[in-house]
């Protein structure tokens, strides 16, 4: 038999209860789209539609921080620094050209929710680097039915050293079209990682691609030094509008 006491606590009454904005922030490529909103147009525009994930790293005092994309609402990633969290503050941006000047390296849209680990900078590193992995991002060329032999953009899986109000490229994980084009010619908007053995420092990532690749990317010696592997390619039977596109991350189960 059911509680029905305890049921009707719950199906009490609501119609009373408030909710009040703290504070709220707008990334300034969304401002122009604003009079676009309903009843500007009927046009469904996008703003901020990517996952938010909540950073803390390591000082005294502890800061903490929520980054996120755009995913169909742009190519930026934006960071706030919400350690007061009744007053936050703008922290940084990745924008298109983080992975350098060369139209090669430009990211796509911003799909991909970051990843936040740790990993070594040497064997003998026992502190370990704290780091945002992002996959290159999604190139609307894939709208196109046959979306053609290479995309332009999001060609690349990289790390970006997080901080107070900036962050940098890392030396250790940026494989992108440029240094790993032979295999690396359709757009990446999803990875995943994990750390092999345990040891508090990921090792371990896969990205699959636009294209039909799947790669892995590791440093499983834990000597800082990353490689990078094509594992599979789905056949298309050389007809490009036939692509097998991965648009999500592989799974990890990890078998004893």
């Amino acid at each position: 038999d059911h509680d029905n006491t305890q049921l009707n606590e719950y199906n009490s009454n609501l119609d009373d209860d408030t909710v009040e904005e703290a504070w709220c922030f707008l990334p300034w490529d969304m401002a122009g789209r604003l009079s676009s909103l309903p009843p500007g147009d009927n046009v469904h525009d996008y703003f901020v539609d990517g996952t938010p994930v909540v950073i803390s790293l390591r000082g005294t005092p502890k800061r903490s921080y929520v980054t996120f994309g755009l995913r169909r609402g742009g190519d930026k990633y934006y960071c706030l620094n919400v350690s007061d969290y009744t007053s936050p503050s703008f922290a940084w941006e990745i924008p298109n050209n983080f992975l350098g000047a060369d139209t090669r390296l430009t990211l796509g849209q911003s799909w991909c929710t970051p990843r936040f680990c740790t990993i070594k900078a040497s064997a003998t590193d026992t502190t370990g680097t704290q780091v945002l992995l992002y996959a290159g991002g999604y190139d609307t060329n894939q709208d196109n039915a046959d979306p053609g032999a290479s995309d332009s953009r999001g060609k690349a899986v990289f790390a970006a050293v997080p901080g107070i109000t900036g962050c940098t490229l890392s030396s250790q994980i940026n494989f992108n079209a440029i240094n790993y084009s032979a295999y690396m010619t359709y757009s990446i908007v999803d990875l995943n990682s994990f750390d092999h053995d345990s040891d508090g420092f990921e090792d371990t990532i896969y990205a699959g691609s636009l294209g039909g690749d799947l790669f892995v990317f590791h440093d499983r010696d834990g000597n800082g030094t990353w490689q990078a592997r094509r594992l599979f390619h789905a056949d298309n039977g050389g007809y490009t509008s036939r692509l097998k596109k991965f648009f999500n991350s592989p799974g990890v189960v990890q078998m004893t």
